[in-house]
């Protein structure tokens, strides 16, 4: 399903803006990046970008080479290509990839489920779960999940409120470890534990750290073992999660907006964006898709949309040879 959008055309020195059925991108640099929403396959589309990821290395959020077939409509994936060429009209822009990334927010088993708001609950997290998200292995959507069924949960996360907006979820048989995603909070370092959200963590001694400070958004790993449930005294990772497209990269990047300063000044999934003209409508906690070009660590927009809904505002798209019956 679509969801509602609003264009919003910047002008900003240097930097082309526009409107149109595919994305606006600024001056071609020597590589691009997005992070966003599969709506699409065959090539991966993201952000309005067919991306062609016919040589692309493919990774999962673990560092495990996987294939493009492992890629499916609804994650959440970081993309490196070469330029970005511009779509108009109902032609989507173009790239060819040359890595994409994918990984899920959540997994471990449901512990609450709301019809009426729409949300489950895992991990302590609530899961908003809007028309349009993709599901595997729950043919009736949100109304066949089930308390204790073990899902894993792709989705945007809104550091401001450390909720998730899903944009893909999947039955799972069993888990190999749980997994969650948030702002970690009151980490002591000495008793080695911290919080996400209500949801009190524990790392064991020989846990992997890379940059769990207060008020960093992180990923974290822990052990499931059937019958207990997931290790939240054992947890075995604890990853930061930022993004850093190459310097000079044509950047597309779909999230929620954190650190506002102003219409002008504000951060995209960890990275400082600055944007040539104020506009209205923007502020902690409003999911926007922002492109433009990396210029000394910061992205210089030159269009921000104001996005709702799980899922881009393109149409879902499959690219393939057709086949037929036997």
């Amino acid at each position: 399903m679509t969801t509602l959008s609003m264009v919003i055309a910047l002008a900003v020195s240097a930097c082309g803006g526009g409107g149109g059925g595919g994305p606006v991108v600024g001056p071609t640099g020597s590589s691009g990046a997005a992070t966003g929403v599969v709506t699409g396959l065959g090539s991966v589309i993201v952000n309005g970008v067919r991306f062609d990821d016919g040589t692309a290395l493919i990774r999962d959020d673990s560092g495990a080479t996987r294939t493009r077939s492992d890629l499916k409509l609804g994650m959440v994936v970081d993309v490196t290509s070469g330029p970005i060429s511009p779509g108009s009209g109902d032609t989507l822009g173009a790239a060819t990839a040359t890595r994409v990334q994918y990984g899920s927010s959540i997994k471990g088993p449901v512990t609450a489920r709301n019809l009426v708001a729409g949300t489950l609950t895992v991990l302590g997290q609530t899961i908003t779960v809007p028309a349009g998200v993709a599901f595997d292995g729950y043919p009736s959507g949100l109304g066949g999940v089930a308390i204790n069924d073990l899902i894993e949960v792709h989705a945007l996360f809104d550091p401001t409120t450390q909720t998730f907006r899903g944009t893909r979820i999947e039955k799972a048989a069993s888990l190999a470890e749980c997994k969650v995603v948030g702002v970690a909070q009151s980490v002591d370092r000495t008793a080695r534990s911290f919080v996400i959200r209500s949801l009190g963590l524990s790392y064991t001694a020989g846990a992997t750290l890379n940059g769990l400070n207060n008020a960093t958004t992180v990923k974290v790993r822990m052990p499931y073992t059937p019958g207990l449930g997931c290790g939240t005294s054992a947890v075995t990772e604890v990853s930061a999660l930022t993004s850093s497209p190459a310097e000079g990269a044509q950047a597309e990047l779909d999230g929620f907006i954190t650190d506002y300063i102003g219409n002008t000044s504000f951060k995209v999934n960890g990275l400082p964006v600055r944007a040539g003209t104020a506009i209205t409508g923007l502020g902690n906690g409003v999911r926007v898709e922002v492109e433009g070009t990396v210029q000394s660590g910061v992205l210089v927009a030159s269009r921000v949309e104001l996005r709702s809904g799980a899922v881009s505002d393109d149409r879902i798209r499959l690219y393939g040879v057709p086949s037929t019956a036997a």
